[in-house]
């Protein structure tokens, strides 16, 4: 599979159809939601874009679920924190990030949410 693919791959299979921005600094043009802008974000960029701005991407779209779980408590439990991380693990594994630079392996997220 090549990057487009990959990343397709894991939006097609979220476990979720929507799942709303409340980042007003992107443009979620579709109206498809947080999770679905970000893959597509990081289609856009492309698989010899700059690590940094894939990270800058995902950071992101962390910092909007810190918002969305601010604002709602209780709305990221236990499990679904843990699912989150997972998949924007996977997320930014098939962006191309070396995983191992970020918090020790264990999740990119873990760097900038608060959840």
């Amino acid at each position: 599979m090549n990057y487009k693919e990959k990343l397709t791959s894991i939006q097609d299979d979220l476990p979720f159809d929507y799942w709303p921005n409340v980042n007003e600094e992107t443009d979620d043009d579709d109206g498809d939601g947080l999770f679905f802008e970000m893959i597509d974000q990081l289609i856009a960029i492309g698989q010899n874009g700059e690590a940094a701005a894939k990270a800058d991407i995902i950071q992101r779209a962390v910092i909007a679920l810190n918002v969305m779980a601010e604002a709602n408590p209780g709305l990221i439990e236990i499990e679904e924190q843990e699912d989150i991380c997972e998949m924007l693990n996977g997320i930014a594994a098939a962006a191309g990030l070396d995983m191992s630079a970020y918090k020790d392996g264990k999740s990119i997220a873990d760097q900038w949410r608060t959840w």
